[in-house]
């Protein structure tokens, strides 16, 4: 999985982590330091940070697929985007259309 993906859902769901893990992940992901480097700092081995590293990817991508809260964002972002640019539509038609599927998606 690309590591903009995984930042996003350590900003989601990072809390739901070890406080070990989320650190790790915040280091590695958005801090750009290596395994090598995390691995000092925490006085593992490097193979022990990938593990742990790895570990909350995985938990990460699946609190993702069953909660689903960056997909649904992703999707009410797509669905806003659409209704303003749909605001010069003169019978009002596709913007019905859209806030339709927007309260749709809010209420699923």
């Amino acid at each position: 999985m690309e590591n903009v993906k995984i930042s996003i859902l350590l900003a989601t769901y990072g809390n739901l982590l070890t406080e070990k893990q989320k650190e790790m992940m915040t280091l590695f992901y958005d801090c750009d330091l290596s395994l090598g480097e995390i691995a000092e700092q925490f006085a593992i081995t490097r193979q022990a940070a990938r593990d742990s590293i790895k570990r909350g990817e995985d938990s990460l991508v699946q609190y993702e697929q069953k909660l689903g809260f960056v997909s649904k964002s992703d999707k009410i972002y797509e669905l806003l985007r659409r209704l303003k640019s749909a605001r010069g539509d003169k019978d009002g038609d596709l913007e019905d259309k859209i806030i339709e599927s927007l309260v749709d998606l809010v209420e699923d």
